[in-house]
């Protein structure tokens, strides 16, 4: 078990970070957003993904290495996945809605 008293989550795969080497930060935020126990929580580190990720393509721009150039098309969807999730958190929680929190379905 985790510190946190419950049994240690899987971590998403981290396409990006093999295929790209990109740093570690992205990973620490989607790790974030995976343990967000609310609707508040996960909207603020959507919301940080999106703005990481933005620098991240800036750092990108300014680089000559076609690998680098290769992976701004990648993290700009990525991007906008994250985007369109933080729209809709933002939704629910304007409309006070509640949400199951709970994944233990899919297990």
């Amino acid at each position: 078990m985790s510190g946190r008293g419950r049994p240690p989550a899987s971590k998403p795969v981290s396409y990006l970070g093999q295929k790209f080497g990109l740093n570690a930060e992205l990973e620490t935020l989607a790790e974030r957003i995976f343990d967000a126990t609310s609707l508040d929580e996960a909207l603020f580190w959507h919301r940080e993904m999106v703005e990481r990720i933005d620098l991240e393509v800036i750092a990108l721009l300014i680089s000559d290495d076609e690998r680098d150039q290769a992976a701004i098309p990648v993290l700009r969807e990525l991007q906008s996945a994250y985007a369109v999730a933080a729209k809709r958190l933002h939704m629910l929680i304007a409309r006070g809605e509640a949400l199951n929190w709970s994944f233990d379905k899919f297990s």
